[in-house]
């Protein structure tokens, strides 16, 4: 308990050095007259991105011929270690603003976007204050709470904000995609993981460009593909360029969750916005030759399956690639059997309030043998063995409430709060994105979706949408 106690005063002189930095910035911003009429809250996203891009550069990360990280003490530096610090300053600052305007703006108590809010301090509350607290492992940092402001903030801005918050975010994600690409080629042995075995193409290298791990770039892009049609660049030549460069940030990132979810999600959100053939435009005599060309190669696909697997070769293929090692990582869906295996073994110990936020870190991986285990790689067992049957509930009353609010929003948004939604869902299998302990790139996809639905589910926002909507 006292070692906890030290850690409590210790956040909270850190967080008495962040509200002087930040009153620091403020007399600055004011002084030169560069606190934009939206506030702080649209620099969110390009400042992050931009102290994500300094850190991962600094960082002196080089994969190896087999593609893992050769230096295993790879460490922020100073540069990074600042820049991640002055993003955090301007986030919190900016929360703290959205939270002030959104207070001063008489909007009536009781509104949906107030149940959103509440429903998200719910899930903070039971994700990272719960089982820092009443975990197995009590625990305590202060950056831990950052992202309770910070989300209430998104969900605080109006609709100016949002169409200025949305801009920065596909400015700021499409630049990072690009550099990301560019040093694939300029700077192979921080950006690639050229001896990645797994790929579906043999010999393509995996690009991980400026972020973390090539699943957190590939959702950087697939997020930015669905902003970018929801607020497109009005010049097309641009829109075309950032759009291709997410389509190949994609195919390199090499995320098959990703693919198969885009595959689901961009004809949903071309849908919505009256981007897909109708049957009345494919009647037309202009469209009846690309109809029948299209109908006539899938028809011919399905003839050749059906010959493949009439000829048993299917068969002797199938079994030769079980036998593999890649058909053993799927079955074992790429080692993720044995993760879970040991998160429900640790919450089988504490099944209330679970393990506690130590699970998966560096001194809890050394002891189960899992060095590349962050976390528990499913949302839902993590939240489980972290936090218990408490995390458990917090995460799933605060889904149904996101879906419940995303799928209300679906038309005045244009399908972008679908989109995002499936996203986020889909990433649930695989990943942790409810995780709270941050507000970087891992949580994006989370924090673009709480700005879609506040300024959707704000007093008249709903018909303001649809009344932009083309």
């Amino acid at each position: 308990m006292a070692d906890l106690s030290a850690m409590v005063v210790g956040g909270a002189l850190g967080w008495l050095g962040a509200v002087l930095a930040i009153l620091g910035l403020w007399f600055a911003l004011r002084l030169s007259g560069r606190l934009s009429t939206q506030g702080l809250m649209p620099w969110f996203f390009p400042t992050q991105v931009a102290a994500a891009a300094v850190s991962m550069a600094t960082t002196g990360r080089s994969f190896d011929a087999s593609g893992i990280v050769a230096d295993v003490s790879v460490t922020a530096s100073w540069a990074g270690e600042w820049s991640i610090r002055l993003a955090s300053v301007i986030a919190l600052w900016g929360a703290v603003d959205a939270i002030v305007r959104w207070l001063r703006s008489q909007e009536p108590a009781f509104s949906l976007r107030l149940v959103l809010m509440l429903a998200f301090a719910l899930l903070w509350a039971t994700q990272v204050a719960s089982p820092a607290w009443w975990g197995r492992h009590p625990s305590f940092q202060s950056y831990w709470v950052y992202a309770l402001p910070v989300g209430i903030g998104l969900l605080c801005l109006d609709r100016l904000a949002t169409q200025q918050t949305l801009r920065w975010f596909r400015d700021a994600q499409a630049l990072f995609c690009g550099l990301s690409l560019l040093l694939g080629g300029v700077w192979p042995d921080l950006a690639l993981q050229r001896g990645y075995e797994q790929g579906l193409i043999d010999g393509l290298p995996r690009l991980a460009g400026l972020a973390p791990h090539p699943i957190s770039l590939a959702g950087v892009a697939a997020t930015t593909w669905v902003v970018l049609l929801y607020v497109p660049y009005a010049r097309l030549g641009l829109q075309r360029l950032a759009l291709w460069t997410c389509a190949l940030v994609v195919l390199l990132a090499q995320s098959k969750t990703v693919w198969l979810t885009l595959a689901l999600v961009l004809p949903m959100i071309m849908a919505y916005q009256g981007r897909l053939p109708t049957w009345r435009s494919l009647s037309q005599p202009g469209a009846r030759g690309w109809v029948v060309a299209v109908y006539g190669l899938l028809l011919l696909g399905s003839l050749g399956g059906l010959a493949w697997v009439a000829s048993g070769e299917m068969g002797e293929r199938l079994n030769s690639y079980w036998a593999s090692s890649e058909g053993a990582q799927l079955m074992s869906l790429t080692g993720r059997d044995r993760i879970w295996a040991v998160a429900l073994e640790e919450w089988q110990q504490s099944q209330l309030f679970g393990y506690g936020m130590p699970l998966f870190d560096e001194a809890h991986r050394a002891a189960v043998q899992m060095s590349s285990a962050t976390h528990a790689h499913n949302q839902f067992v993590d939240s489980l063995a972290r936090a218990g049957w408490v995390g458990l509930v917090g995460a799933v009353v605060y889904l149904l409430v996101i879906v419940a609010a995303a799928w209300r929003v679906a038309k005045p948004s244009r399908g972008l709060s679908l989109a995002l939604l499936m996203i986020l869902l889909a990433f649930s299998v695989t990943e942790v994105p409810l995780s709270l302990t941050g507000i970087g790139l891992a949580n994006f996809y989370h924090m673009v979706l709480l700005v879609v639905l506040g300024s959707a589910l704000a007093p008249g926002g709903t018909r303001a949408e649809a009344q932009r909507a083309p």
